[in-house]
């Protein structure tokens, strides 16, 4: 992977082993169309990314469409930028105005929110581009139900050459036709959904087109506690006796108004308000106070109730907008803002003679503002983890009038305001939110974080390990949101997720009925009870590892009750803890959750993550089923190219430079030859051979014709960080003819073979195995596989002056010049043997007029140098170019006292004054090495 990204891009980025095996996975298969389906922290922006690098790296990617939710546009083109995509091709848009031009843009990322492409008027443009690729984020939210957002998707997907990558935590959730319909995009011709769903063919899906990873198994892999533990505390606030009045007025009103309504069967409008009312109400008092002030307002200007019912023909899409999946999709508005909209317009649905209930609840709330215990335990529990603990704190609320008001009492506290740094996310500082979070990570005097929900969808704050929910979540989704921003890949530390309750009316029944039954908390006994000082009467406790959840109910996506479906949405169930049943939907919800996971076992829906599975790919590819054995070796050979000069810095962020340096050894138009002397290695010749597969997959791998075996990965880069070491030289020619055997090409065919199992067997078996579940079956295809050796390295010996025996020194002068003339004949031009009248040994010529005058040196073994009298060494000063050093090394003595020269190796020299490195001694004699050369790599 580090071949991905340039120079400098790395900061900050750890590549992990299970995201190593899905990119080497995926690669191997054109086009790529896969879920990848790991648990949420796990670092699914980055594969994702790395595949597209891959892609573009290779010349496939050409015009890419990434959709995500809006909240995370920024987020992605920083990702992008961090992962070495120049900022030039990287097109974020935001609003419509910049689709008008979309066909003709240059850049190669386009970045764009679900929101848009739902639009019909853009997502014409949008299927008039040729894209190559499509990224879908959060893509559990393409459901058969999703009626815009399914139809975009599908008609961008259609084209079955395109490749498609979607991203999602929670794949499955429930709903099986959903989950279904998701994987019949990827695979367009897969016939019905209901024939899909059963275990032989989500078998096939598994490591084929659906992957996925838990955190259990990463932890496994990197032998590590990559994954801290999560521990979650529900705190019980004492009330004041104004808050429990306020609280028992609002719960007694806002049931009685549902109970009517049911009565006259008017449920929805005034259902609906009386949830907006709940969630309002209960967040802050500023958030009271402003609610009940509009509805107050727009009573003395009489909007009547009748001009309110206008609104009941499109309540249900209202309701999805504002609490459905649509709203967590993308919205133009902030969930603050559109609550206050919604209240003003359904306003009329409180009748003028229930003026006074809203005014005593309106006085009531600003009589909490005085005395808030909910803002006391919070700002009790911020300052001692800030303060005492030096842990940085993130903050979630549901509106930006309770944020407002949450950090106007942080700054009132002046031993807070002196050493804490505040920060706020919301949709007011939308378009700052990359540099809000880096400043929070990386300035220590920024411990505290205030956010709206706009944020807690996607963005990584891993920095810190606190978080506070300031109103409880209703629903498993945002819990799992809210806390993945912390508890995910590169958190150092177990993460504290605390949410405050008020013993009143309403929060202990989500307390008792939900959150208890749901995450299996219990009572907080002992040392683990956190310090928020006396206004917290009780504690709650639940703790998540890497292998166990809190919140596994957020799979659950409908349940059924009283033979009716019901969504489980944050509306459903403050609509029914308003008619009191929220116990029977809760019940329901774990009922169902039980059924989901019995079938998801029973079906074998997800892939099984196995740390032995992992581990096997990895030593296949990488010589080591250890990424970190890989990143040292890495950190060596690039420490060595320091060294020898090759890149200028040994920062392992400089890892691309090392790539390249395998690039040019490997590139036809490279400036290194295909032929490379070293001294480093065990002495030899060696390939460095080029398997490729249909054009989408190259395989490199270090042959050993005299041995017979081989180095991949972890192995080859030491053997070259040797020849590195050793001192590289390069000769003008030589009579070095690699050539794969039959034998040499079915091993090395059997080795990359026994790799590709790995890769490519999951998709294979899809393939064969799944016709019965396709309108029609895969074509047949035969591998178009090409092998080459693009590199030979000569490794000689260290050892240069050691001597043979002095009766075998004419054997090897005479060997050596035969195979000297041979290699000139061969070549075109014909030698003469002038050793006994001139002070070179032949004399050689071309029809072409080409003059070589050389002298030939041999040995035995590998050793490579040559001793020059002074005439002989005159002689090449006078000829210079036209002057050759030939040595043919590898001359072996057989049992007879005779020289062998079937394996000889001629190295030739173009005037080695030069191209070689000379030294003198003794009396007047010069001795000839070769000349270290290491390819530069331009910046």
């Amino acid at each position: 992977m580090a071949s991905l990204y340039p120079s400098g891009t790395m900061e900050g980025i750890e590549i992990f082993a299970h995201q190593v095996s899905l990119l080497d996975r995926v690669i191997s298969v054109r086009p790529i169309r896969v879920l990848i389906g790991d648990e949420i922290g796990l670092g699914k922006t980055i594969e994702a990314i790395s595949i597209l690098r891959y892609l573009e790296k290779r010349g496939e990617l050409r015009k890419c469409l990434i959709i995500v939710p809006r909240v995370l546009l920024n987020q992605w083109k920083e990702e992008l930028k961090r992962l070495g995509v120049s900022p030039r091709e990287i097109l974020v848009i935001s609003s419509g105005n910049e689709l008008e031009e979309i066909e003709s843009r240059r850049e190669k990322y386009v970045v764009i929110s679900i929101g848009l492409v739902r639009m019909d008027r853009h997502l014409s443009r949008l299927l008039n581009v040729n894209w190559d690729s499509i990224v879908v984020d959060e893509a559990h939210n393409v459901t058969l139900r999703s009626k815009k957002t399914k139809k975009a998707i599908e008609e961008l997907t259609s084209n079955d050459s395109r490749n498609v990558l979607f991203l999602s935590a929670t794949p499955h959730r429930g709903a099986t036709k959903d989950y279904l319909f998701r994987l019949k995009l990827l695979d367009t011709k897969l016939n019905g959904l209901d024939k899909l769903d059963c275990s032989e063919f989500y078998s096939l899906t598994h490591n084929s087109i659906v992957h996925r990873r838990t955190k259990e198994v990463v932890n496994l892999i990197e032998n590590s506690k990559i994954f801290t533990d999560c521990h979650f505390f529900a705190c019980l606030v004492k009330p004041t006796n104004i808050e429990k009045e306020f609280h028992r007025k609002l719960i007694n009103f806002l049931r009685r108004k549902v109970r009517e309504a049911r009565e006259k069967g008017e449920e929805l409008p005034v259902e609906l308000m009386a949830v907006l009312l709940r969630k309002r109400a209960s967040s802050s008092p500023n958030a009271a106070i402003k609610t009940f002030s509009r509805i107050l307002r727009n009573l003395d200007e009489r909007i009547s109730e009748a001009s309110s019912i206008r609104f009941t023909e499109d309540i249900e899409e209202k309701i999805n907008v504002v609490f459905g999946e649509e709203y967590s999709v993308d919205t133009d508005k902030e969930f603050d803002e559109l609550i206050k909209g919604f209240c003003d317009k359904f306003s009329g649905i409180i009748k003028p003679e229930e003026r006074r209930e809203v005014e005593d609840l309106l006085k009531l709330a600003k009589e909490i503002k005085k005395d808030d215990s909910k803002l006391k335990a919070t700002l009790e529990l911020v300052k001692d983890k800030i303060m005492s603990e030096n842990k940085k704190v993130v903050i979630f609320t549901e509106y930006i009038d309770t944020l407002d008001y949450i950090k106007k009492r942080f700054e009132k506290d002046k031993e807070f305001k002196e050493e804490v740094g505040i920060l706020t996310l919301s949709s007011r500082n939308r378009r700052d939110f990359s540099d809000i979070v880096l400043q929070f990570s990386r300035d220590p005097s920024y411990k505290l974080l205030l956010a709206t929900d706009v944020a807690s969808e996607g963005l990584n704050l891993q920095t810190a390990n606190v978080i506070v929910n300031y109103e409880p979540p209703w629903t498993p989704i945002k819990i799992e949101q809210r806390i993945g921003r912390a508890w995910r890949l590169g958190q150092r530390s177990d993460v504290q997720v605390y949410t405050f309750f008020l013993a009143v009316e309403g929060d202990q029944d989500v307390l008792e009925k939900l959150y208890k039954k749901v995450m299996s908390m219990h009572e907080a006994l002992g040392d683990v009870r956190p310090i928020t000082g006396d206004k917290v009467i009780n504690y709650y406790r639940a703790k998540a590892t890497a292998s166990d959840s809190l919140w596994r109910s957020s799979e659950v996506q409908e349940v059924e009750i009283n033979k009716r479906k019901r969504r489980v949405t944050e509306y459903n169930l403050i609509a029914a803890d308003l008619r009191e049943e929220l116990d029977e939907f809760v019940n329901a919800i774990l009922e169902t959750l039980c059924r989901i996971n019995s079938e998801i076992t029973r079906k074998r829906i997800y892939p099984e993550s196995r740390k032995e599975e992992i581990f096997e790919h990895l030593k296949s590819i990488l010589g080591t089923s250890s990424v970190s054995d890989y990143k040292n070796e890495l950190e060596k050979i690039t420490k060595e190219m320091a060294k020898r000069g090759i890149i200028k810095t040994e920062r392992v962020n400089n890892l691309r430079k090392a790539i390249e340096f395998m690039q040019v050894i490997s590139s036809d138009k490279g400036t290194v030859p295909s032929l490379i002397l070293s001294s480093g290695g065990i002495e030899g010749i060696k390939y460095l051979v080029r398997v490729s597969y249909q054009n989408n997959r190259d395989y490199f791998l270090l042959y050993d014709p005299v041995r017979k075996d081989f180095k991949i990965g972890v192995n080859l880069l030491e053997y070259l960080r040797e020849v590195i070491r050793g001192g590289m030289s390069v000769p003008s020619g030589g009579n070095i003819k690699p050539k794969l055997t039959y034998v040499d090409r079915a091993k090395i065919r059997r080795k990359i073979d026994e790799i590709r199992g790995y890769q490519v067997k999951p998709f294979e078996r899809y393939l064969k195995e799944s016709k019965d579940f396709r309108d029609e079956a895969f074509p047949e295809s035969k591998e178009d596989v090409s092998m080459e050796v693009i590199c030979v390295f000569v490794n000689t010996s260290e050892d240069l002056l050691s001597r043979p025996d002095p009766s075998l020194r004419n054997e090897i002068e005479k060997a050596a010049m035969e195979v000297a003339k041979k290699y000139e004949v061969e070549n075109g031009r014909k030698p003469e043997d002038v050793s006994d009248t001139e002070s070179y040994d032949l004399y050689s010529s071309s029809s072409g007029g080409e003059e070589r005058f050389i002298e030939v040196k041999g040995h035995l073994g590998f050793r490579l140098y040559a001793e020059l009298t002074e005439n002989e060494y005159n002689i090449a000063k006078e000829k210079r170019e036209k002057y050759y050093l030939y040595l043919v090394i590898n001359l072996e003595e057989n049992e007879f006292g005779g020289i062998d020269k079937e394996k000889a190796v001629l190295l030739e020299f173009r005037d080695p004054i030069e191209s070689m490195n000379v030294e003198v001694f003794g009396e007047k004699r010069y001795l000839f090495t070769p000349k270290g050369y290491f390819p530069r790599v331009e910046y």
